[in-house]
């Protein structure tokens, strides 16, 4: 063992005066670190409270995205899964069948009463998300820490755009996002046993086909069990349906699974893939040769980075390059699908690799996730495909934010490189997913 420094009595040190003044102040007392902890169990308690309290509150009301869910599972063995429409809003279901399949025990609930346990879900999702980010950007916290700063930080959570709209339309983002991180970084275990890393991604990307952009990035980063297991549940999930429902599952392999006109349109300002944004600043429809090229150049350049984030700096950064990646190269990006805004954010703030003034670029990117600009574009603009200058820059701002994520971890890893820093004092390199 190396040499340990042993602390001296409490109250040894302390009396020492310094050369010029009065006794040092005296460290923390056990009576002070107590009254901390249940200061942060109270903060905590209305934090959490406020997002409870909100998530009820918009479940009385009618939300498109858990109404989509629920009208699915009703309609995954009557054969309608994916022509019949929603009577309120007229959307289509457009995710694989199993996900229909995962809302069948809320379907047998009264509407109110399955978006009322859908908003509590959301609520532990968004929990266990926050918990999952700190403990990955900073896995020396003790886990009693951790749960009180997450309940801590869910109303601060809660205001930002893709949250407060995950929860308002009842959508499946926060379970998704955190169910991968969760995979990815820690070891899960049930009972006695551990999980293989990868059976999570294989059920997101099941239910979500994006999480599928975590199996290349796995097998590149040498973690080859995790991404085959990945694949495996992908496709027993995806199998499992074609014993159940084998017309729905025919139908939307077949045909569905490339129709992006059946989720909405690819311009719209709420849309912040690179596909939206090249429509918009085309002022309409781009050629598919152009657009896919562009996809897989910012998809090989994103996983590039992802890997040698990994390999360099920390597996949290290479998930999370890889994650934006995910964003930015899929047909639709809705804002409520940024749901890992929340990881970025804690590793800007807490990681030992985070750049230097992490927690300001934290604090920028907080406040243009809670304002939202893309908002503000589609509501100030004229018709459709017509905005020109700001209008077109603001609307797609977080797909600029995202962007410049990507291309930022490229930059501090080759200055770190460049400059012999190494990885920066105190990086964890793991091999996730192993």
């Amino acid at each position: 063992m190396g040499d340990v420094t042993r602390p001296a009595p409490v109250g040894a040190s302390d009396r020492r005066a310094g050369p010029d003044g009065p006794p040092a102040p005296a460290g923390p007392t056990p009576g002070a670190d107590t009254r901390g902890r249940a200061v942060l169990w109270v903060l905590g308690a209305l934090s959490t409270a406020v997002v409870v309290l909100q998530a009820l509150r918009l479940a009385v009301h009618p939300q498109v995205d858990i109404d989509v869910y629920l009208q699915g599972a009703s309609r995954l063995f009557a054969g309608t899964l994916y022509s019949g429409r929603t009577s309120g809003t007229g959307l289509l279901f457009t995710y694989p069948p199993f996900a229909a399949l995962l809302f069948e025990p809320l379907r047998v609930l009264p509407t109110r009463v399955a978006q009322l346990a859908w908003a509590v879900t959301n609520t532990a999702a968004l929990a266990l998300l926050l918990a999952a980010s700190l403990a990955a950007a900073r896995p020396g916290l003790g886990r009693r820490t951790v749960v009180q700063w997450s309940l801590v930080l869910m109303a601060p959570a809660y205001l930002l755009d893709p949250v407060r709209l995950t929860f308002g339309y009842g959508q499946v983002n926060l379970l998704l996002a955190a169910a991968v991180l969760i995979d990815l970084t820690r070891r899960v275990t049930v009972g006695r046993r551990t999980l293989p890393r990868g059976v999570f991604t294989g059920i997101a990307a099941a239910v979500k086909l994006t999480p599928l952009v975590f199996v290349p990035f796995l097998f590149l980063v040498r973690s080859t069990r995790a991404a085959w297991t990945a694949l495996a549940t992908f496709v027993a999930c995806s199998l499992l349906l074609v014993a159940l429902a084998p017309r729905e599952s025919w139908q939307f392999w077949t045909g569905d699974i490339t129709d992006s006109r059946r989720i909405g349109r690819t311009f719209s300002f709420n849309n912040q893939s690179v596909a939206g944004v090249l429509e918009r600043f085309h002022h309409g429809p781009v050629p598919s040769g152009v657009d896919l090229g562009v996809e897989l150049l910012l998809a090989v350049a994103g996983l590039a980075v992802a890997v040698w984030a990994h390999r360099s700096s920390s597996a949290l950064l290479g998930v999370l390059v890889c994650a934006t990646t995910g964003l930015l190269i899929s047909p639709i990006t809705w804002t409520h699908h940024l749901v890992w805004t929340i990881p970025i954010l804690a590793w800007l703030v807490l990681a030992a690799d985070r750049p230097p003034g992490g927690p300001a670029w934290a604090a920028a990117a907080f406040a243009l996730f809670w304002w939202a600009p893309n908002w503000r574009a589609w509501a100030r603009g004229p018709a459709p495909l017509t905005e020109h200058g700001l209008q077109l820059l603001g609307g797609s701002g977080l797909f600029v934010a995202m962007l410049l994520f990507v291309a930022g971890v490229a930059a501090l890893l080759a200055v770190r490189r460049r400059t012999g820093s190494g990885d920066g004092p105190g990086t964890v390199v793991t091999g996730a997913g192993r």
